[in-house]
């Protein structure tokens, strides 16, 4: 429970008190004028107890009054509330558009990827057709350069690459 609530909480305890206080004083003025002096003992009694109660109470009240920030720590705290949800709001602006631009890079580098794969099938494709037609025309294979092989560093790279995405998107 806030200090608020509870401090709403003994308010409305006061309320009762009182009017408890109010319904007992009354019985009492009766007890007294009807001459029952054993009832108006015990009025008196109950009265005096839920003074005390009232007395409790009120302590409590101020206790709890004196745990809420002041009119000024309130002030700041707002004006520093107001500061770091500006602040809040462009960070995450600011994140939402590196994500988008992280993401379109990646996915930029995977198509370029792929690209790279496509131009070294077509490196073979290219050379088996060149090979092909020297043999088919009686021509000695012309020399050509072995179709490039990934490098292994590189594909290294991309493999702890992708795990440290799958570690950063987690």
């Amino acid at each position: 429970m806030t200090v608020t609530a509870e401090i709403e909480s003994v308010r409305y305890e006061l309320s009762l008190n009182q009017r408890e206080r109010n319904a007992l004083d009354l019985q009492y003025r009766e007890f007294l004028l009807q001459k029952d002096d054993h009832s108006a003992v015990e009025a008196k009694r109950k009265i005096r107890e839920a003074v005390d109660a009232a007395e409790i109470l009120q302590d409590r009240l101020m206790v709890l009054e004196e745990q809420l920030p002041s009119r000024a720590d309130v002030a700041r705290a707002q004006k520093q509330l107001a500061a770091d949800i500006a602040s809040y709001e462009q960070l995450s602006a600011d994140f939402m558009r590196a994500q988008d631009h992280a993401y379109g890079a990646f996915f930029d580098a995977l198509r370029a990827l792929e690209e790279l794969r496509q131009q070294r099938a077509d490196l073979r494709a290219l050379r088996s057709q060149i090979h092909e037609l020297a043999e088919s025309v009686g021509i000695v294979r012309p020399d050509l350069e072995p179709v490039p092989e990934p490098s292994r560093h590189h594909a290294e790279k991309i493999v702890d690459s992708v795990t440290r995405l799958r570690n950063a998107v987690n």
